[in-house]
């Protein structure tokens, strides 16, 4: 969602309705059965609506929240009586993390099933009247926080249960949006460093975030959260896995560790492949122990399984697997397994029950090349470590190196010695091959 002037975030619609659902939708559902358990009325009393007809449950007006609906195609002018304003749908979203949220549920799927679909209603109401400002930041910080928190507490959710694909999409959606809103409303916004902070580990190694970070105010870069995030991505760009878990160890933000969890398998992958061919030596062994510290994993059993899976144990002489005290690293005998299994960081076992269109970058991102994105990087991340550790300083790699880790080279068109049309040679290698040669018939002129 982007915005480009204030002519085009102000409108002229100004909702009405001063309860948390219209009351037409309310009698509307209460009498068709479209009430959801979370807002019916659970004792008889006052604050019902009417009676609802034979096994209908009644709705609870205090309890009752709109329903996202889609507009339909040549639908009239919005009601302002159906529509919230800012204040009303700020005491929605508080009902809603206060009283539904921290719902001990047996099921708790069903239970962000209905809080996601009662927070794209309020963000629906916030479009169609154009609200922006600080009210509208108050209100996405708390929905970026619930996707953070729902993307943890159902990882290991069925797909009809949860589907992280569309989770993830609202929550970018959400983050991008508050985030322009942090930088086009003036004045000074306490809970901004933590959500950039959430953007660059939620998009982990993602050029464009890294650029947005290197755009932000001095203030904002060289705020202890917002850095120690940015080395942690850089660090992960240059594949110093060992270096990227250190710092992630040292999170304590618990929004910072939901965005950082779902990374921390492909990380883990990638530093045992580095291991196994950096200590590919006969009768070379490495402590299992030594290795579950630096993978940042709870246990020696959890250890253990994932390289077992790697295939850098054999078993067979060990029948017990919490027996295994050294891993035998072999690197044409490692395997990626294909099962992604995400665990949580060791610290961070207890998430608190109460939670309360792309960025526009100070700088178009295409007027740097990708060597000067690298070198403003790694200077940054060099100049940070020097204060912090005296005389540490970071390699600067090359362009060709740069491209390698970000995989830019996809492949360059050369035209095939055979005359068959286009060949892509991968990592931009634009070497042409041989026709003819491993099968007798020699190399042929050009």
């Amino acid at each position: 969602m982007e915005i480009t002037s204030d002519s085009e975030i102000i409108s002229r619609l100004r909702g009405t309705c001063s309860s948390m659902c219209p009351e037409k939708e309310m009698i509307m559902r209460e009498r068709e059965g479209l009430l959801s358990p979370f807002e019916v009325l659970s004792t008889e009393g006052d604050c019902g609506t009417r009676k609802a007809g034979r096994n209908r449950p009644r709705a609870d007006r205090r309890k009752v929240v709109k329903q996202f609906s889609r507009p339909a195609a040549g639908r009239a002018d919005a009601d302002p009586a159906q529509l919230r304003p800012a204040h009303v749908l700020k005491d929605t979203v508080t009902y809603l993390f206060t009283n539904v949220v921290p719902q001990d549920h047996p099921a708790w799927s069903s239970v962000y099933e209905f809080v996601f679909d009662r927070l794209r209603a309020v963000r629906q109401d916030m479009v169609m009247q154009g609200i922006v400002g600080r009210d509208a930041i108050s209100i996405l910080e708390q929905v970026v926080r619930f996707h953070l928190f729902a993307s943890y507490r159902l990882r290991d959710a069925e797909i009809s249960e949860f589907d992280p694909v569309i989770n993830k999409q609202h929550l970018l959606e959400c983050l991008k949006r508050l985030l322009y809103l942090y930088k086009v409303t003036p004045g000074y916004h306490h809970e901004r460093e933590e959500f950039e902070g959430i953007y660059l580990l939620d998009n982990l190694g993602d050029p464009h975030a890294l650029l947005h970070c290197l755009g932000l105010p001095a203030q904002l870069q060289t705020s202890p959260l917002v850095r120690q995030c940015y080395k942690i991505s850089v660090a992960f760009v240059l594949r110093n896995y060992s270096r990227a878990l250190r710092l992630m160890l040292r999170l304590r933000s618990p929004m910072c560790l939901c965005a950082v969890n779902p990374h921390l398998y492909t990380v883990r992958i990638n530093y045992l492949q580095i291991l196994s061919a950096g200590y590919s030596v006969r009768n070379c062994k490495y402590p299992v122990e030594k290795l579950r510290e630096q993978l940042a994993l709870t246990s020696t059993a959890s250890a253990i399984d994932l390289c077992s899976k790697c295939g850098l144990i054999d078993l067979f002489d060990h029948p017990d697997p919490n027996t295994v005290g050294y891993v035998s690293f072999n690197k044409s005998l490692f395997k990626r397994p294909q099962v992604e299994e995400v665990k949580v960081l060791p610290h961070f076992n207890l998430i608190p029950s109460y939670i309360t269109d792309a960025i526009d970058a100070s700088h178009d991102s295409h007027s740097r090349t990708r060597e000067e994105t690298c070198n403003s990087m790694v200077s940054k991340c060099s100049v940070i470590d020097a204060a912090e550790n005296g005389s540490h300083e970071m390699s600067k790699p090359s362009a060709a190196q740069f491209d390698a880790v970000w995989g830019l080279s996809q492949g360059t068109p050369v035209r095939s010695h055979r005359g068959r049309g286009v060949r892509l040679t991968p990592q931009g290698d634009n070497t042409p091959s041989t026709p003819g040669r491993g099968r007798g018939r020699g190399r042929r002129k050009v």
